[in-house]
């Protein structure tokens, strides 16, 4: 892959980022910051594959003024994905959504929408374009794109690894999580903690072959790298790609979109360990907090389970060998595995 064609895919994802920040400017609809998020990550692996080329100091890197307003993206869709999954909850269950909880939740976005805006008008996070073209090599490789694929496979075989040595004999058995939340006493923000005892990080619970969600976050942006430069790889460097015997771009991105189901169902359980969340939806809210906390957690449960079986090699699988058993529960948005696997060819 030449230089010329490098710069030309990074003058078209600049091209997307613009139109999709005019979008953004003002509103920062849930559609438009997903697809300006997709967008920055299909550049930022880009520009990882282009740096196992590069053989000076200067590799090329994600600017810093669009990485600062990428992750303040984050910190809004965040806040709107907790949003949409109450709503969700409530419809699915037919009960009434209190107030309280999504009108915090719409205060805090309004709030973060006022800094991105702030920052989006005064740093222009979209100049520094230029400066990141000077620095492409002149070519990446075979050797470079096998040299890419091995560094964003380690996270999926460092888990494959960890998941096969635990030698488990099902996956159902390889966890054991706490019960649901309790939502017993009335907190204060001094006492939200104690009385909302939050589902623990994975890293403390009884679990013998995954030890930290922040290493399947870890995975997952590893397989989206993948996704994103696929079409760009030479066949011979893709044959290297084979996590959990998946070959296929398909494979890997319903992988990675389970991945994605489980992260957002870990975040919408943090609603539970925020003191000021607990506090401010006050003692009305309880019932159908306490209710949201169970499904929740019951839901991560199921998905923990599914992505076990994915990382176990194919014949360890307890059933559907050679595919990635099932899709994601369709309580945790369940839209993204079908979005991947219609996107992929």
């Amino acid at each position: 892959m030449e230089q010329h064609y490098i710069s030309s895919l990074i003058r078209r994802h600049y091209r997307q980022l613009i139109r999709i920040s005019t979008a953004l400017d003002g509103k920062f609809a849930e559609k438009d910051v997903h697809a300006f998020r997709v967008e920055v990550k299909k550049l930022r692996a880009l520009l990882r594959l282009t740096a196992s080329a590069h053989e000076s100091h200067s590799t090329p890197v994600m600017p810093q003024r669009l990485h600062t307003f990428y992750k303040m993206t984050g910190e809004i869709r965040n806040l709107q994905v907790q949003r949409k999954s109450l709503i969700a909850f409530a419809e699915k269950m037919q009960r009434r959504l209190p107030a309280a909880p999504t009108a915090l939740l719409d205060e805090r976005i309004h709030a973060a929408v006022i800094i991105a805006q702030q920052y989006m008008d005064k740093e222009h996070p979209f100049d520094e374009k230029e400066k990141l073209l000077a620095s492409l090599p002149q070519k990446i490789d075979l050797a470079a794109m096998k040299k890419f694929i091995r560094r964003e496979m380690k996270p999926f075989r460092s888990l494959a690894n960890a998941l096969s040595l635990a030698n488990v004999p099902s996956p159902a058995h390889a966890l054991s999580l706490p019960h649901a939340p309790s939502l017993a006493h009335s907190p204060s923000p001094e006492t939200a903690v104690d009385s909302f005892t939050p589902t623990a990080p994975l890293s403390g619970l009884a679990f013998t072959t995954i030890r930290d969600e922040e290493m399947l976050h870890t995975l997952r942006k590893s397989l989206e790298d993948l996704v994103y430069t696929w079409p760009m790889m030479d066949k011979r460097a893709r044959n290297d790609i084979n996590p959990a015997g998946q070959t296929s771009k398909k494979g890997i991105a319903l992988l990675s979109a389970l991945l994605g189901d489980f992260r957002d169902c870990c975040l919408c359980l943090s609603l539970f360990q925020d003191e000021d969340f607990l506090f401010y939806s006050g003692q009305p809210a309880k019932p159908f907090l306490q209710s949201a906390a169970d499904t929740w957690l019951q839901d991560k449960k199921t998905l923990l389970e599914k992505i076990n079986r994915s990382l176990l090699p194919a014949h360890r699988r307890p059933y559907a060998r050679g595919t990635l058993n099932g899709a994601p529960n369709p309580h945790v948005h369940a839209h993204r595995i079908s979005t991947a696997a219609a996107q992929a060819p």
